[in-house]
């Protein structure tokens, strides 16, 4: 039900975005490492993927023998996190077809990350959360080092973009385990 959403709700909605793209992160991190890491980066994100999906799975159960109230602003926050993602989104599109279309696919990774970590940043006031100015400002410190490296010329860009990618798993990991911890104080405060 739309502006029905209560504080679980929007903490179980926001794990499953973070453990889709710690996913994605930690899937594309082990294509440019290229086996050279032995896939520690997949088994051990692995683990702590298969612990967000179990949280993930005891908070929608929990929910349901619990009574959660609303948001009283909903619809507010519904519309500026629409808004945000929307604009990500196209900010993503238009980057890397600029970047590949240019000879300058190598960037592309660091040029993602540091969109997402420029995206997280209006969170912070929507949400009123803290944690996405700590999370927005360590993403982009990797996204800028990347973009630096990058462009020095002096390492090796597959290396430079796998650890790109596991900066913005780690970003997304720890965000779903925020988001975990805040659903079970949620779970806590309302049970009978």
């Amino acid at each position: 039900m739309a502006g029905k959403k209560t504080e679980l709700d929007l903490q179980t909605d926001g794990l499953i975005l973070m453990i889709f793209f710690t996913m994605w992160w930690v899937y594309s991190s082990e294509i440019y490492f290229n086996d050279s890491d032995y896939h520690v980066v997949g088994i051990v994100f692995g683990i702590a993927i298969l612990y967000l999906i179990y949280s993930y799975i005891k908070l929608k159960i929990y929910k349901k023998s619990i009574s959660v109230p609303p948001i009283n602003d909903g619809r507010k926050k519904a519309k500026g996190y629409f808004t945000v993602v929307a604009l990500e989104g196209a900010a993503i599109f238009v980057a890397v077809l600029i970047l590949a279309n240019t000879g300058y696919g190598d960037f592309i990774p660091s040029g993602i990350a540091l969109i997402v970590g420029i995206h997280f940043l209006p969170f912070a006031k929507i949400f009123t959360r803290k944690i996405d100015y700590y999370i927005g400002l360590w993403t982009i410190i990797v996204a800028v080092v990347g973009l630096l490296l990058i462009n020095s010329s002096q390492f090796d860009i597959k290396i430079v973009n796998a650890f790109v990618c596991l900066g913005c798993a780690i970003s997304t990991t720890t965000y779903g385990f925020k988001m975990v911890k805040d659903g079970k104080l949620i779970l806590r405060k309302y049970r009978n």
